[in-house]
């Protein structure tokens, strides 16, 4: 037989391993309402995420651009300069070929008169010298006919400085000539310089004609 001891043990065992129907209820309440919560973080969380990735939610307004400018049928693309000049046209091409060859023809022909002139002073000096020396034996000449008129022609005291003074004379325009020879020498190398120079910057406005011809904004444009 069953002590009263054992049967209120038994029955305190019973409520310890089945709950009641209130107790099941309301732990059931708390489930749902774990479940309801965590299932409201996870949809907020991926909401989250999808702002992120896609620059913001829907009812979040776009930054305003700000005012646009019309281009009123403009076309926005930058006008592309050719790399390369264009070519001359073959009439300017002729053109700037003869103003080369004219230049050259004057430089030429500046040298051609520099050299006629340079040998017509060299030719004129040789004969120059030829002329005094012809002088100097003439007057020599006479002078001794006139000391020997004299009586003294052989003697020193009067031959000698005659002799010397017609050769300073001679000496004294050798010299003269020789001097107008180097003149008329330096005069025509600074001529020939000239005109080296006026060659050399022709050729160099010629260049300098050619490029502006080749760089005309309005052909370069297409409008000229």
């Amino acid at each position: 037989m069953v002590s009263p001891l054992e049967r209120f043990r038994s029955a305190e065992r019973a409520s310890y391993a089945a709950p009641s129907a209130a107790s099941q209820r309301r732990a059931a309440d708390a489930i749902f309402r774990d479940i309801g919560s965590a299932v409201r973080d996870t949809n907020r969380q991926r909401n989250d995420v999808l702002s992120g990735l896609t620059g913001g939610s829907d009812d979040t307004p776009a930054p305003d651009p700000g005012p646009q400018g019309s281009t009123a049928g403009v076309s926005q693309l930058t006008f592309q300069y050719p790399s390369v000049l264009p070519p001359l046209s073959a009439e300017a091409q002729r053109a700037f070929a003869e103003r080369r060859r004219a230049a050259t023809r004057a430089l030429e022909e500046s040298r051609a008169q520099v050299d006629r002139q340079r040998q017509q002073a060299e030719a004129a000096a040789v004969q120059g010298r030829r002329d005094i020396g012809r002088q100097q034996a003439e007057q020599s000449r006479q002078g001794m006919a006139e000391l020997a008129g004299r009586g003294v022609a052989r003697s020193p005291m009067f031959v000698n400085p005659f002799q010397r003074g017609v050769a300073r004379a001679a000496q004294q325009r050798v010299g003269e000539l020789e001097m107008g020879l180097s003149q008329t020498l330096e005069n025509l190398s600074t001529a020939l310089r000239q005109a080296e120079q006026s060659r050399a910057r022709e050729l160099s406005d010629i260049e300098a004609d050619i490029m502006a011809a080749r760089s005309n904004v309005p052909m370069l444009l297409g409008i000229a």
